[in-house]
C-alpha cells in the first residue's frame, strides 16, 4: 500500500500512517490535508477505547511494532494496543546510539499518549531489552512503577497464538510487576 501510494501520488507515506489511518477514507483525508509529518513513534494497531488498559508494544529489532498487529486484534475491546517504532525507522534520520537513548525517547513518546492506570509494556527480542531499560529509567526519574506491567514474549506470536489462549501466553511470560 505504500509503495502503490508513492508511486501513484509521489508522497513518501511512513507506514505508522496505515496503522493509524485503516480506512481508504482516513488515507484519503490525510494525503488531501498533507498532515504525514507527524514526528510520533506511535501507531494504533487496534480500535481505541477510552477507559482500557493501553499495552504499548515495543519493537523488535526489526524496528516496527507492526509484528504485534496479530495480537492486538486478539486483545480488542480488552486492551487498547499501540506500537512503536525506531525514531529513523522511515525517515532516512540518524538511528540512535544506544538503548538508552532510545528508551527515553519512547518515553516521552508514551507520556503523550496515556495517563491510564494500567500500562502494559510489551516487548518480544530487542524490545525486551528496551523495555527493561524504560522501566529502569522510570524508577530513576521517581515514576511509580507499581501500575505497570512488563510482558516479555519468548517466541514468534502467530506461533504462540495457535498453541493456546493470549492471557495465559502473556500470564506466563510476565517478568516485572
Amino acid at each position: 500500500v505504500v509503495s502503490r501510494i508513492y508511486e501513484e501520488w509521489g508522497v513518501n507515506l511512513p507506514l505508522r500512517e496505515i496503522f493509524n489511518n485503516p480506512t481508504v477514507r482516513a488515507l484519503s483525508t490525510l494525503l488531501e490535508t498533507d498532515q504525514s509529518a507527524s514526528n510520533s513513534l506511535i501507531f494504533k494497531l487496534n480500535q481505541i477505547n477510552p477507559g482500557l488498559p493501553v499495552a504499548f508494544m515495543l519493537p523488535p529489532i526489526l524496528g516496527s511494532a507492526s509484528i504485534y498487529k496479530t495480537l492486538a486484534d486478539q486483545l480488542e475491546g480488552e486492551v487498547n494496543c499501540y506500537g512503536l517504532q525506531y525514531p529513523g525507522f522511515e525517515t532516512g534520520e540518524e538511528l540512535p546510539s544506544s538503548i538508552t537513548e532510545i528508551a527515553e525517547t519512547f518515553l516521552s513518546q508514551v507520556a503523550q499518549i496515556t495517563d491510564s492506570k494500567e500500562v502494559l509494556l510489551v516487548g518480544y527480542s530487542m524490545g525486551a531489552t528496551i523495555g527493561y531499560e524504560m522501566l529502569i529509567r522510570m524508577q530513576e526519574m521517581g515514576i511509580d512503577t507499581s501500575s505497570v506491567q512488563f510482558i516479555v514474549i519468548d517466541r514468534p506470536f502467530k506461533e504462540a497464538i495457535q498453541e493456546e489462549p493470549v492471557w495465559e501466553e502473556l500470564d506466563r511470560n510476565l517478568v516485572l510487576q
